[in-house]
């Protein structure tokens, strides 16, 4: 067991330690050789333009990074779920400037013989940073400290640059009363002429306020989307067995009914812990993400998918019962006929549970993901596991104080009439499901199927969940609530479709090469019909008449890159960028990189991204 966990340790700490420690020589004035203290992957040295400078004077400073051979620096746009490359400036005094980046590469790698495509930079990578001398600067010596963070992947592992692992080099200028050019600056070709092709790098959508969220606002977010799975569509299968158990289990002893609902908890942590072991495999190998959008995109899942919903929803109709083999039920009474056990049970409901939040939960488990993902691995593996607590919580909760039992109604007719209800609202998830199988967004006669299961509810509501002895009163609050739904589904779902506010043109990937060459700013919203989100974003975004003026007003190419299947002409863009949808992404005129706002965002950061692609290239 020792050897197992040894070597269990040394696998984590690879990619970390027993790493060689390279150098080179850099000019004078450049400062120390650097490299990343526990990597050695990345060496840096920072030169100056400048020996000596002069008080409001501007100058650069050049990060050099060598990446080892065989190995890749992600950029700061990398596309897709890998840490992208930053840098922080401690200026000593000075004033620094926006980081200037050189143009990346396309970085190609094969994994499971799928072909992944990411920006990045190899062999040499200078980056610059202007720094201005104040009007008041103190003559003297200055020291300036470069950090360069991000991921270097390579020979199937990847290691991210973040705390102890960073690139740092330092850079010393005098300030006097003139400048000094640095020779070393000019005898380097590439340093020298390398300054007029860096660009700032232009991040991905952020918060509105421009400010990160802190570490423990999205561990929080993590926490709350795991609590909101327990009332998604998808999980209410459970809901009945749950309280059908529960009220069981609270005529037995405490003990079992405590170890039991930490079974099903359990389940339930099992599942998430499976996702944040699988995303650990995927990110020490090869630096992905896992992605659930990757298995919707099979019509095979969906399909599948659909029809266990089906069969589900017909299980709590009535309509087959599920016998437990008699072999099964002999382990569960422990031989002696009396029920005790019931505890691999209870775990693989958890499992299931879990298993089935998945589709109805990708829109609000998406940004946590995303962002998880994104971070260095504890961090991103923790925010996956609190998904799990998050959900399994209320559960927890219940096994460990039962008294709250008291306050569940007590058994009766109730309970079969939630479990029927149940299994409507599970037949408007099939069709949902189903409804993604479509091409073009034709779904209107699924919106009409869906209003029929509506339909025969309401009817079931108006003579099933009342007895004809019941009191007046009781028939028509029954009677009125069900003509109500009907007709406002009626309204809301029997209303055909319309077109958003934003005219859309039909995805050609021919076309944003040229209307970028043409001088025009390209969006491109990628969606799915199976992303929830995507239909949020829709109804926020791109139906207000505002967003629909502002990109007609700046003659805007828009387009929907619907990836809702593998292989389609705008999931290769999508695998080119290495996306994950709901995005947007804006491509600037000429050549210069796109802009991506991942997720939820707001109009104000559209607009932004809009500014920002129409500036000049």
């Amino acid at each position: 067991m020792k050897k197992r966990l040894a070597a269990l340790a040394a696998l984590l700490i690879l990619p970390q330690g027993l790493l060689g420690q390279e150098a080179y020589p850099f000019g004078p004035f450049a400062g120390p050789a650097s490299v990343s203290p526990r990597t050695g992957y990345v060496t840096a040295g920072a030169t100056p333009s400048h020996r000596q400078v002069a008080p409001g004077q501007t100058f650069h400073v050049a990060l050099d990074m060598r990446i080892k051979e065989k190995w890749a620096y992600y950029s700061p746009d990398p596309g897709g779920q890998v840490i992208p490359a930053s840098m922080s400036v401690d200026a000593g005094g000075l004033t620094a400037g926006e980081v200037l980046w050189p143009p990346d590469e396309p970085h190609e790698y094969d994994l499971a013989g799928k072909r992944y495509v990411n920006n990045a930079y190899e062999g040499r990578a200078i980056a610059y940073v202007p720094i201005t001398v104040p009007d008041g600067a103190a003559h003297g010596r200055y020291t300036i400290t470069l950090q360069a963070q991000g991921q270097v992947c390579g020979e199937g592992q990847c290691v991210s640059l973040e705390g102890p692992n960073a690139v740092v080099a330092t850079a010393r200028v005098r300030v006097g009363a003139a400048p000094l050019a640095n020779p070393a600056w000019d005898t380097d070709a590439e340093i020298s002429t390398g300054l007029a092709n860096a660009r700032p790098a232009v991040a991905a959508y952020a918060p509105a306020d421009g400010k990160e969220l802190a570490v423990w606002a999205w561990l929080s977010l993590a926490l709350l989307a795991g609590l909101i799975l327990n009332i998604t569509p998808c999980v209410l299968p459970v809901i009945p067995l749950r309280i059908l158990s529960i009220v069981e289990m609270s005529r037995q002893s405490r003990r079992r009914f405590v170890t039991l609902g930490l079974s099903f908890a359990a389940g339930i942590m099992l599942f998430f812990a499976a996702i944040a072991a699988v995303n650990i495999m995927l990110k020490l190998a090869t630096g992905s993400a896992f992605n659930w959008g990757d298995h919707f995109q099979i019509r095979a899942v969906r399909v599948g998918l659909a029809l266990v919903v089906v069969a589900l929803a017909a299980n709590l109709f009535g309509l087959f019962n599920v016998v437990v083999p008699r072999r099964i039920a002999g382990l569960e009474t422990g031989g002696g006929g009396q029920r005790q056990g019931g505890h691999a049970t209870s775990l693989g409901m958890g499992v299931m549970t879990a298993i089935l939040a998945t589709p109805c939960s990708f829109a609000y488990l998406f940004a946590v993901l995303m962002w998880a993902q994104g971070q260095v691995l504890w961090l991103g593996t923790l925010a996956l596991i609190l998904v799990g607590v998050g959900m399994t919580a209320p559960h927890v909760l219940l096994a460990a104080f039962p008294k709250l039992l008291s306050r569940l109604p007590r058994p009766g007719r109730w309970m079969e009439i939630f479990k029927q209800s149940t299994g409507f609202v599970l037949l408007l998830v099939a069709v949902w499901l189903f409804s993604t199988l479509t091409e073009g967004g034709k779904t209107y006669p699924f919106w009409v199927a869906g209003f029929a299961v509506v339909l025969a509810f309401a009817l079931w509501m108006w003579g099933g969940w009342v007895r004809y002895d019941a009191p007046l009163r009781r028939k028509f609050l029954v009677r009125f609530i069900a003509a109500g739904l009907a007709i406002a589904a009626g309204f809301w779902m029997l209303s055909p479709p319309r077109p958003l506010a934003v005219e859309f043109e039909p995805f050609d990937e021919g076309q944003i090469g040229a209307a970028r060459r043409a001088g025009r700013v390209v969006l491109v919203d990628f969606t799915a019909a199976w992303c929830l989100s995507c239909k949020e974003i829709d109804a926020l975004i791109y139906d207000g008449e505002e967003v629909a003026r502002e990109l007609k007003a700046r003659d805007v190419l828009a387009m929907k890159g619907d990836v809702t299947n593998r292989h389609s002409p705008a999931d290769r863009l999508r695998e080119k960028l290495r996306e994950n949808v709901p995005v947007t992404v804006v491509f600037p005129p000429g050549s210069r990189p796109p802009i991506r706002l991942r997720g939820a965002f707001s109009k104000e950061n559209l607009f932004d991204a809009l500014d920002a692609a129409a500036g000049s290239d």
